[in-house]
């Protein structure tokens, strides 16, 4: 079994990619970031093509960033989130709507371009 992917400090992590086919990938490799299903552990992949690939920024903010599942007919989207142990997530998309009772901060993922060398 592989290590959960978990977020740490920028200085001890390697970099992303986010492509124009809305895939994020691993920096220098062909590995990208899949959903696994809502309540659990974000895998790695090769396999990039299909929706569980595809991350689309959504929400006015665009620090949600979501694939969609096949529910029955219909479709929904699934959140990337951090769960208590900083390990990446997928879960219900949180305070899409205008809810102001709601904490989206463990779904807030910024993508920005770096210009810090990477190893």
């Amino acid at each position: 079994m592989h290590e959960p992917l978990k977020m740490g400090p920028c200085s001890n992590s390697g970099g992303w990619e986010y492509t124009p086919q809305k895939i994020l990938l691993l920096k220098g490799t062909n590995i990208c970031l899949q959903g696994d299903g809502e309540g659990k552990q974000v895998k790695l992949g090769t396999a990039c093509s299909g929706q569980e690939s595809t991350w689309e920024m959504i929400s006015d903010s665009k620090m949600h960033l979501s694939y969609n599942v096949n529910n029955n007919g219909s479709t929904s989207s699934i959140c990337l989130d951090a769960d208590a142990n900083n390990i990446v997530v997928t879960n219900s998309c949180k305070c899409i709507s205008k809810d102001n009772t709601c904490d989206p901060a463990s779904q807030w993922f910024k993508l920005v371009d770096s210009t810090r060398k990477l190893n």
